[in-house]
């Protein structure tokens, strides 16, 4: 097997003879990589890339191409975005405020950062982004390439800086990992400075500033067979739609606390962590009626990746979201019919299958799939849930989210 090939040495991919990164050397190793299901390679190339985003966000500053020296942020600025970093619990509140005569739906198939920008500097509004975030630690497997949303957001950002806070500028912080089940934490103010990985994790021209909320889906829950229009059909288990829908309005009660217009949500665990997309679309549809008004624009921004058209998805995850939320064409149906007769197999991260397994429950003889935890992930999500235990205690920055249970 080819060996992983380190792009940040001497003789890295991506680097010009001044340092400089580029992108089109960087995304042409990558796609021989992919080309080949040379899953080393792929996280050998991706660590490449967290290493030169860490470089850049400890020199507050990036360099393009052009030679140019883009500022990443302040050294001020920088301690309180990780001081506003807040630890969020699920309670009861009666009323949610009503600031809009509707809510708009869209779901696109295409990356939720690029989704976010365009909402903030194209349509003028205030976006929250989903961080479909490991229970376990900050950025999951970001440290070892691994290819999820959450690995991807801390290529791309400065994000690390405020939820793991390697440096500590955060030193009364009093909440950690594992993080707790019903709460969410979020971040306001990290720095985008890199553009997907499609377009090799290039500088973006100067950075953007965006909000997430990091909250963990259940990994391979309890599963039943239902029919649906006369065919069966893989959904959650009642006790795990209940608290599936409590973890969603955490997501919402964060984003309306913090005074956001709109989100940018995925398919919640739909990927590696097994969760069916279209009972998944149907709690999310069901749960924004509760804050029918609290929001102006809800997108969903879905990629349909190695983990889809799977037995839990035979039809992607983006055509279910498509459905539900009444946005899907004939050509939607007639490509995800078309591309489902060849299902792929396998994946580009090794670890995911491995960290997938670790810490599952038994499966019981006969019967459905387990709750295994508490997970994280959309689709391509390598991290899985860990053991059962809290997470900090509350203090400062742990603060409660406003917003309801509701009826399940």
């Amino acid at each position: 097997m080819e060996q992983p090939t380190r792009t940040y040495s001497n003789t890295r991919h991506g680097a010009g003879a001044d340092g400089t990164f580029n992108a089109e050397s960087w995304l042409c190793a990558f796609s021989k990589a992919s080309a080949t299901r040379n899953g080393g390679a792929l996280r050998a190339l991706r660590v490449d890339i967290i290493e030169d985003t860490v470089r850049c966000c400890e020199q507050l500053s990036y360099r393009l191409l052009t030679g140019e020296q883009i500022p990443i942020t302040t050294a001020q600025a920088l301690q309180e975005q990780v001081k506003a970093c807040e630890l969020h619990t699920l309670r009861e509140l009666s009323v949610k405020q009503r600031r809009f005569p509707e809510t708009h739906y869209e779901v696109v198939e295409g990356d939720c950062l690029e989704a976010a920008i365009d909402l903030k500097l194209n349509r003028g509004l205030n976006p929250a982004v989903l961080n479909m975030a490991s229970h376990r630690r900050p950025g999951g497997g970001y440290k070892h390439g691994a290819g999820a949303q959450e690995e991807n957001l801390f290529r791309r950002s400065n994000y690390y800086q405020s939820l793991e806070d390697p440096k500590k500028i955060d030193a009364g912080r009093r909440w950690g990992y594992p993080l707790r089940d019903f709460s969410g934490v979020y971040s306001p103010s990290v720095r985008v400075f890199r553009a997907a990985e499609s377009k090799g994790y290039e500088f973006l021209p100067e950075p953007v500033a965006l909000d997430f909320i990091a909250v963990a889906a259940y990994s391979h829950p309890q599963l039943v067979t239902a029919k649906i229009n006369g065919k069966p059909t893989l959904r959650l288990a009642p006790e795990v739609v209940v608290k599936t829908k409590d973890k969603i309005r955490v997501i919402l009660n964060i984003a309306a606390e913090h005074g956001h217009d709109s989100l940018v949500l995925s398919a919640f665990g739909c990927g590696a962590f097994c969760n069916p997309p279209d009972h998944m679309a149907e709690l999310f549809r069901e749960v924004l009626e509760e804050y029918r008004g609290c929001f102006k624009h809800i997108c969903f921004a879905i990629f349909n990746d190695h983990n889809s058209r799977k037995e839990h998805n035979p039809l992607g995850n983006v055509l279910p979201f498509k459905r539900v939320f009444g946005v899907s064409t004939p050509a939607d149906e007639e490509a995800a019919v078309r591309v489902a007769a060849t299902r792929p197999g396998g994946g580009d991260d090794d670890d995911e299958a491995e960290e997938a397994q670790e810490g599952r429950l038994p499966q019981r003889r006969g019967g459905p799939r387990d709750i295994a935890g508490r997970g994280r992930g959309g689709g391509g999500q390598s991290e899985r849930g860990g053991p059962r235990g809290g997470a900090g205690r509350g203090g400062r920055n742990a603060r409660v989210s406003p917003g309801g249970r509701g009826k399940s």
